[in-house]
């Protein structure tokens, strides 16, 4: 079987880092992996995937000793936490210094001009 151990930092993306024949070396790679980041105080979620199937997810929020089953779906995970996306309905585009928030002419300006 071909095992992959993929890494994900804070909220970014997952990222596969390496590739084992034996479940064995593949466990002993993440175990050196989460020492390391524990040291240096770095947050990593490892997840351990048989082929396309993840079969466990180390997580360090307890720790570093902390080992937790992978979510059966998204979906379900997030269905408990009573998070929605609701969009701010305030303009929270950055601008350069000097920029006017509306960058068209109004349509009076428009008539004005012509």
């Amino acid at each position: 079987m071909l095992y992959r151990v993929s890494a994900q930092y804070g909220r970014g993306g997952e990222t596969f880092i390496a590739e084992f024949s034996m479940r064995e070396d593949a466990s002993h790679f993440i175990g050196m992996k989460r020492e390391r980041d524990h040291q240096m105080k770095v947050q990593v979620i490892y997840k351990l995937y048989e082929g396309m199937d993840v079969l466990d997810t180390f997580n360090d929020e307890d720790g570093g000793t902390g080992r937790v089953a992978a979510p059966a779906s998204g979906s379900a995970t997030a269905a408990g936490t009573g998070e929605r996306f609701s969009p701010s309905p305030f303009n929270t585009a950055p601008r350069p210094v000097g920029m006017p928030q509306n960058w068209k002419p109004a349509e009076k300006d428009e008539k004005e001009r012509k």
